[in-house]
């Protein structure tokens, strides 16, 4: 059998042998909890990109990868604010990226019983070809903390 993630053939972690500690679905959880946190700052949130046409200003973030570290796992967390002000202006911007850290910055947060930190580590301008266009990067740790095994390994 080949596994699917739609329809006949889907294998729940569970059925792929894997423990309740390495489900996969752990991402998809924090990317909720993360996606409603932002929608707070601004209701116009996207995951890896936004939707062709989408009106600015609009937040865009994404999890490109983790290192596990024994008892918790380090997510990296980019987000990036896009705008088009007018007169290249970007104090909007600027406050927008400041909103989302005082957010984000130091937040302890529980992702369906994981409990997560999150930490700045840079935040920064980001050039764009479209002169238009303004954009603000805030890179974070999500530090994931994982359900502890007992002595019996469950």
């Amino acid at each position: 059998m080949t596994p699917t993630f739609r329809g006949e053939g889907f294998l729940s972690p569970t059925m792929a042998g894997l423990s309740e500690l390495e489900n996969p679905a752990k991402v998809v959880e924090i990317r909720k909890v993360l996606a409603a946190i932002l929608r707070t700052v601004n209701p116009r949130v996207y995951y890896e990109s936004a939707p062709e046409g989408a009106a600015y200003p609009y937040l865009v973030y994404n999890l490109p990868n983790s290192i596990d570290r024994g008892s918790m796992e380090v997510f990296v967390l980019d987000v990036d604010a896009w705008d088009v002000p007018e007169h290249n202006d970007t104090v909007a911007i600027e406050i927008l990226m400041d909103i989302v850290d005082r957010t984000l910055h130091k937040r302890v947060v529980n992702a369906d019983g994981l409990p997560l930190v999150i930490y700045r580590d840079r935040r920064f301008p980001v050039s764009d070809d479209d002169k238009r266009i303004v954009r603000r990067k805030a890179v974070y740790e999500v530090r994931v903390f994982e359900r502890r095994r007992d002595y019996h390994g469950r």
